[in-house]
C-alpha cells in the first residue's frame, strides 16, 4: 500500500541541505558588506588624496600647513594627512615631485595610503 506525502528521514535531510544553503548565503552576504566597506574607505582615501594633490598643482605651491588631521564628520576622521615636496633632476631639467601621504583608521588598524605627481612648481 502507497501512502502520499514524505517521510521523516527524507524531510529531515532537506532541512539540512536547506540550512547549509542558508549558511553559506549568510556568510558570502557577510563578506560582500566587508568588502563594499573596504572599498568605500579606500574610495575616500584616493579622493582626498588626489583633491589635494590637485590643489597643490592648481596653486603651483604647497599648501601652509603642509601636514594636518581628519576632524569629524570627515569620512576619514582621527586620520591625518601630509605634502611633500622634493626635488629631483630629470636630463637636466629640475622636476618637483609632490608627494601626498594619508594616515587613516580601518577597523581600528592604521593604513597608510601615498601617491604622487611630478611637475614645475616655482
Amino acid at each position: 500500500m502507497r501512502k502520499n506525502g514524505f517521510t521523516l528521514l527524507e524531510v529531515l535531510v532537506a532541512f539540512a541541505l536547506l540550512s547549509g544553503l542558508l549558511a553559506l548565503l549568510v556568510q558570502s552576504q557577510g563578506e560582500a558588506v566587508f568588502f563594499l566597506d573596504r572599498s568605500a574607505k579606500l574610495e575616500a582615501v584616493q579622493n582626498e588624496a588626489m583633491n589635494r594633490l590637485l590643489s597643490v598643482e592648481r596653486a603651483g605651491t604647497l599648501p601652509e600647513p603642509a601636514e594636518g588631521q581628519f576632524f569629524s564628520p570627515h569620512p576619514l576622521a582621527g586620520g591625518s594627512w601630509k605634502v611633500e615636496r622634493s626635488e629631483q633632476d630629470f636630463l637636466g631639467f629640475p622636476l618637483s615631485q609632490i608627494r601626498c601621504t594619508l594616515t587613516y583608521l580601518e577597523r581600528g588598524v592604521s593604513k597608510n595610503y601615498s601617491t604622487q605627481i611630478w611637475g614645475d612648481l616655482k
